[in-house]
């Protein structure tokens, strides 16, 4: 069977998925004047125009981020280490999707980093082969309504929000006071 371009698989996805409203990509992101939208623009520009992230596009819900999406010629675990920690350290957007031409990964980004591409599973939520079969349940899973009434988040994927950025501060914060004290 022939291998499929990465970017025709986020063509399916993208139809599949019903998201055809809610994603922005680098060559639509600018069209929306709408006052609306201005915090959608700085998001994507930023993430758009950031040679170390390069992202080919985001699915918001409203004016929120939900799954940064990035393609890549083939799976490099610790290429997608290195994006997994810039998102988490940036604690905007709970969801990655990493496609490529034969595997399709929805990573955690609110799980905190790892150090070894041996554990990655660890950040792992769900992974997809690109068969017509496997596009479906990926589009079941990350339908537009879904995404929209939050019942992905913690239901279906178990996002570890705890591990957020915030969060872990915080508690570092705490045990520092602590310590002080």
């Amino acid at each position: 069977m022939p291998t499929i371009s990465s970017n025709l698989v986020l063509q399916k996805i993208i139809t599949k998925a019903g998201w055809e409203n809610s994603l922005i990509t680098k060559n639509n992101y600018t069209k929306n004047d709408s006052s609306k939208f201005s915090f959608q623009r700085y998001i994507s520009h930023n993430a758009f125009n950031d040679s170390n992230i390069a992202l080919d596009a985001i699915y918001f819900t409203g004016t929120t981020p939900v799954i940064y999406i990035k393609e890549l010629s083939n799976y490099k675990p610790t290429e997608v280490l290195e994006l997994q920690r810039k998102f988490w350290n940036e604690g905007r957007t709970p969801l990655c999707l990493i496609i490529t031409p034969d595997v399709i990964k929805i990573i955690d980004n609110y799980a905190v980093p790892i150090e070894s591409a041996n554990n990655i599973e660890s950040i792992e939520l769900e992974s997809f082969k690109t068969t017509e079969d496997e596009l479906n349940r990926l589009a079941e899973l990350l339908r537009q309504s879904k995404l929209d009434s939050e019942s992905v988040l913690g239901v279906d994927l178990k996002v570890k929000v705890q591990q957020r950025v915030d969060k872990k501060l915080i508690s570092q914060l705490r045990l520092a006071r602590k310590k002080t004290s």
